[in-house]
């Protein structure tokens, strides 16, 4: 009898550790889910954003380019900032020169366009 309830017992610890372990994973699995799907909604929130800016920036190009307006959207490129992090490719300082370069270089027919920080015009 002693050794039936030893088995038993055994038998009942072990499924509450493979539940347990079931737990876990299933946990771990909508943690991930969860955390992706943040992810991916913060991906198509931040592609809507751009795109919606892109559109203003155009819109508004067209609207006041008969005052002599210039209207563009600047990419600073990856810089080392607290939101870049360290392994962002530029420096403050080449990415602001770079802005203020492109900036001196603006005409009327860079209006309503999007560019980077070396001048080069980026699609969108």
């Amino acid at each position: 009898m002693m050794s039936h309830l030893f088995k038993y017992r055994k038998e009942k610890e072990s499924s509450k550790t493979a539940r347990h372990r079931q737990r876990l994973a299933s946990n771990y699995y909508f943690i991930v889910y969860d955390s992706l799907k943040r992810f991916f909604l913060s991906f198509k929130i931040c592609i809507s954003i751009t795109a919606a800016l892109n559109h203003l920036n155009k819109s508004i190009s067209i609207h006041v380019k008969e005052f002599g307006i210039l209207s563009t959207v600047l990419h600073p490129g990856w810089v080392k900032t607290d939101m870049g992090g360290q392994n962002a490719h530029l420096g403050v300082e080449e990415s602001v020169k770079g802005l203020l370069d492109v900036c001196l270089k603006l005409d009327s027919e860079s209006t309503g366009k999007f560019f980077d920080f070396k001048g080069k015009e980026l699609p969108w």
